[in-house]
């Protein structure tokens, strides 16, 4: 479809495209913020649920898709799962290392997690 409508056609799909995201990133923030009011949650907390959310669907509606229309169900489970388990582990990992040096104190606190 795309390429019957031209370069300019194009630049107003993209245009567009911009337009409603920016629009829809507003009305994300202003109910995050309402919901962080209304539950007690912090907004960092409703921030951090946000940004799983946002990288965890669209790679779960692909692999749902590629499901769904005939490929293999057992690598389409593994895939999710797996990616929200290297999301966890590296989340993790990171936030200790970077904890570890900017407080050598509090890297005492990693080893009674484990």
């Amino acid at each position: 479809m795309l390429e019957t409508i031209g370069l300019l056609g194009n630049i107003l799909v993209l245009l567009t495209a911009i337009l409603i995201l920016d629009r829809a990133s507003d009305l994300v923030i202003n109910n995050a913020v309402k919901i962080a009011d209304l539950t007690g949650f912090g907004k960092t907390t409703i921030g951090f649920i946000l940004v799983a959310m946002g990288t965890t669907l669209p790679e779960l509606s692909v692999t749902i898709f590629a499901a769904i229309t005939g490929g293999s169900v057992e690598v389409a489970i593994g895939n999710v799962l797996g990616s929200c388990i290297v999301n966890i582990c590296l989340i993790l990992g990171i936030a200790f290392i970077l904890t570890a040096l900017k407080n050598p104190s509090c890297s005492q606190v990693a080893p009674m997690l484990a």
